[in-house]
């Protein structure tokens, strides 16, 4: 028996049935499959989730600043000024001639 509708080629019985039975399941697994979307609350899930991590990274870089430049910095500091004698450099730069009111 052979099925025909208008405009189109003639289909056996048996390829038709094939096909109705392969769109029951395609159906069937894509609706199974799928889940919904998640509309609600996505903007706060996703803000939640990335304020955390921004402020777990931030703390890292402060750390990783206080502790990479900071802190040798102050040493440094802290090492120069140990010995430094002003009037020394101040006696220093008067006899090269950089002031002009000191002599």
């Amino acid at each position: 028996m052979r099925l025909r509708t208008a405009g189109t080629p003639a289909i056996s019985a048996s390829v038709w049935k094939d096909v109705v039975e392969l769109s029951k399941v395609i159906t069937t697994m894509t609706s199974g499959a799928l889940t919904k979307p998640q509309m609600r609350g996505l903007l706060a899930k996703r803000l939640r989730f990335h304020i955390v991590g921004a402020f777990v990274v931030s703390l890292g870089v402060a750390t990783l600043y206080k502790f990479g430049v900071a802190e040798p910095r102050k040493k440094a500091y802290a090492d120069f000024y140990r010995n430094y004698d002003s009037m020394k450099d101040f006696e220093e730069m008067r006899k090269a001639g950089i002031f002009q009111s000191a002599k």
